[in-house]
């Protein structure tokens, strides 16, 4: 799986904001909500984590 984080305001659009691949987030873009995300733990009132299960190329 990967970890994403993704700020709570923008979950309603279903828009990522910057993946936790590596100490600089990147933008990833926006997903689909047919894709296999589940949600995880919440960091603050602001920011959570998601854990991603299924093939990293689903990312595009």
């Amino acid at each position: 799986f990967s970890m994403i984080l993704v700020n709570k305001f923008a979950i309603s659009n279903f828009r990522i904001l910057s993946e936790k691949r590596s100490p600089i987030f990147k933008y990833v873009g926006e997903i689909n909500i047919s894709m296999s995300f589940c949600f995880s733990t919440y960091i603050d009132s602001q920011w959570v984590i998601w854990e991603r299960h299924g093939r990293q190329s689903e990312f595009g």
